[in-house]
């Protein structure tokens, strides 16, 4: 059981309070006490006050006592001490306030304080922004001048295919002005803050935009020419090609020998001399036996294969005229774009950009 000294109850199944001699009171005897012994202590130091003598607390701080003898020795134990119940901190009877918890024994609460923050000055406030709002420039320049760089590219890249495209040629005026533009608004990313990165940056910008304006001006004439030839239907010529290699195959199966030209096969006949004069003949004598209908029909499907071949082999077709037109004149208008954007990127700090 655990036993209230005060009242002489038990109060294992109350609120409770255990001093640091292990004894019990009720939380309401407790509180009781406390605030009745307060009392007794502060009555003496009012009526002092009130007769117009010198504050006990005041005298006490001249003598060289602190903080602690007002309101308590900080710590279990010590003489004359008695517990919070609060926090369960001894503290020394007669104290104002637990110094541990601010516990108030003649309010009977704890006692909160508020801390304000001090006023700033408001120029080192306005400094201090300013501060960070710079630091924080610095921090997105990177990303600013890769972005502003890749937009300009994107740029340069559309408007020379389409003026390659438009004239069927390049020039190298197209060069100085891609790589101007570009390592301007590179160096605009860069807040004007012109260097070796800034410079690398415009210059690797500009090869990319070059290289692919070049290549997208080479895909837009191919696919204008491939929807030309979509768009005709094949001649008698280019149908007996395709019908020499069906009679070829079935000569083929049937055993018979072709004295074919050197590197010749049905499906690599390309005009009339690639054929035998035997083959040729038999080609030109089974078209003329065909009806003027399957004449028709099978021209039809020579131009349909004709189309499907032409638009799976479009991509390859634009490979190999882009490779076939990298010549010297495109290798120095390239050079010349690369250079011009460097410079501008590198050196360009001090232009009005």
């Amino acid at each position: 059981m655990k036993v209230c000294r005060i009242c002489q109850q038990d109060c294992s199944a109350k609120a409770r309070v255990r001093d640091p001699e292990g004894n019990y009171y009720c939380r309401s005897c407790f509180d009781e006490q406390k605030a009745a012994e307060a009392q007794s202590a502060a009555a003496p130091a009012m009526a002092a006050v009130g007769a117009g003598e010198e504050d006990p607390g005041l005298a006490v701080e001249e003598e060289g006592y602190g903080l602690a003898d007002l309101m308590g020795d900080i710590g279990p134990g010590g003489e004359g001490s008695s517990m919070c119940p609060e926090c369960g901190y001894a503290i020394r009877a007669g104290a104002a306030l637990c110094v541990h918890c601010g516990y108030d024994p003649v309010k009977g609460k704890a006692i909160r304080t508020a801390v304000q923050a001090p006023e700033r000055d408001p120029e080192e406030a306005e400094y201090a922004a300013k501060r960070a709002r710079a630091a924080s420039a610095a921090a997105m320049t990177p990303v600013r001048m890769v972005t502003c760089s890749a937009i300009s590219g994107l740029v340069v890249a559309g408007a020379w295919t389409l003026v390659a495209y438009s004239l069927h040629a390049d020039f190298r005026g197209m060069a100085i002005i891609a790589g101007l533009l570009i390592g301007a608004a590179t160096i605009k990313g860069a807040r004007g803050d012109a260097g070796p990165l800034v410079g690398l940056t415009a210059a690797l910008v500009a090869l990319v935009a070059i290289l692919g304006g070049r290549f997208g001006a080479i895909s837009m004439i191919i696919d204008e020419d491939v929807k030309t030839l979509q768009g005709e239907l094949v001649g008698e010529e280019v149908v007996l090609l395709f019908l020499a290699e069906d009679v070829a195959n079935d000569w083929e199966a049937e055993g018979r020998d072709i004295d074919w030209p050197l590197g010749v096969r049905p499906e690599s006949i390309e005009s009339e001399y690639d054929c035998t004069p035997e083959l040729w003949e038999a080609t030109t004598d089974r078209w003329a036996q065909m009806t003027t209908r399957e004449q028709e029909d099978y021209t039809y499907e020579v131009d349909d294969l004709i189309n499907e071949y032409l638009v799976v082999n479009s991509g390859l077709a634009k490979e190999e005229m882009f490779a076939e037109n990298f010549n010297v004149f495109f290798l120095a208008t390239l050079v010349v774009g690369v250079v011009v954007a460097f410079g501008m990127g590198m050196w360009g700090d001090d232009l009005p950009v």
